[in-house]
């Protein structure tokens, strides 16, 4: 099994940086403290992409934990993520978007890592997402897997690929829907063009190409429990960490942080089950049973080191 975060700051090619810019340059603490809980939980290879100054500036720290790492200004190169660029920019309109460019090419960057590494079994999480049980438990998967987080949505938050020739399978039809207009895709899933994310493509890529890519189970009943026996866990495509810890935007934990456009956080909102922490490991609970929760994604960036239970 393997791991790989992905800090992408704003040494893009082309990109025109503006005060709206999605990130800044340096690592953001909670990557770190993601990193140290992973390492706690599992022995598996930790890759991290982040730029040259923060490898050189935090190179004991990687060292510490045993993590494998890259420069994304040299990963972003790659000839196949440079014509991604171009195909961003003409889909966009131009490279403006900081939000755009980043959340597209950390898939690209994963899909630059698999190929250089030919690694196999390779879980990518966000950076403000921590693990709460070992990967090895996840041998022999096959395929891609993402979160199913609302009506047209689905998140790479979490996110597994068994080889090369799924992460390129998946990254290549991505490109294919950024070769069509904005129109086709806004049309097809009836919403303003200028909402179009990287969670409505890949969501489209799971419906059209479901014999590949696959929902991990996020609630225990209905069709997002498909997967539920062969995985043993639910997984956090936002709406869990969200209820727990409350948001970014100034909303509380509990209720004022599940939103019905989330699958999870409308089931949370309805009371037909519900979420805690037991010795600082989150459950849900459904019908007087427990089912444990693989991940937790803290939106509230503030709050993560309070759900570290290592």
């Amino acid at each position: 099994m393997n791991l790989i975060y992905v800090h992408i700051g704003r040494k893009i090619p082309n990109y025109k940086s503006n005060q709206y810019g999605y990130t800044v340059d340096d690592c953001p603490s909670y990557l770190f403290d993601s990193i140290k809980q992973t390492r706690k939980i599992t022995k598996c290879p930790i890759h991290v992409v982040v730029s040259q100054k923060d490898i050189l500036e935090n190179q004991s720290f990687f060292k510490d934990y045993s993590c494998i790492c890259y420069d994304y200004e040299t990963l972003l190169n790659d000839s196949k993520i440079l014509d991604f660029i171009r195909k961003i920019a003409i889909f966009r309109g131009g490279l403006d978007s900081h939000f755009w460019l980043v959340t597209f090419l950390r898939l690209l960057v994963v899909d630059k890592v698999i190929r250089d590494n030919k690694l196999t079994d390779v879980f990518h999480i966000e950076n403000d997402n921590l693990i709460y049980y070992d990967l090895e438990v996840f041998k022999n998967l096959s395929g891609t897997y993402i979160a199913p987080l609302g009506p047209y949505t689905s998140t790479a938050g979490i996110f597994y690929t068994k080889d090369t020739d799924n992460m390129s399978f998946f990254v290549d039809k991505l490109g294919v829907l950024l070769e069509t207009t904005k129109k086709d895709i806004s049309d097809a899933i009836r919403i303003p063009d200028d909402l179009i994310t990287e969670m409505h493509l890949i969501d489209i890529i799971k419906n059209v190409y479901s014999y590949k890519v696959k929902y991990f189970p996020v609630l225990p009943f209905d069709q997002f429990s498909m997967e539920l026996n062969k995985f043993k866990y639910l997984f956090d495509s936002g709406s869990f960490g969200q209820f727990l810890g409350g948001t970014n935007n100034g909303h509380n934990a509990g209720f004022e942080s599940a939103f019905t456009h989330h699958w999870i956080g409308r089931e949370l909102l309805s009371k037909k089950c519900s979420v805690f922490l037991i010795e600082k490991r989150p459950f849900l609970a459904y019908n007087d049973i427990y089912y444990r929760i693989f991940n937790l994604h803290i939106h509230n960036k503030k709050m993560i080191k309070e759900f570290i239970n290592v």
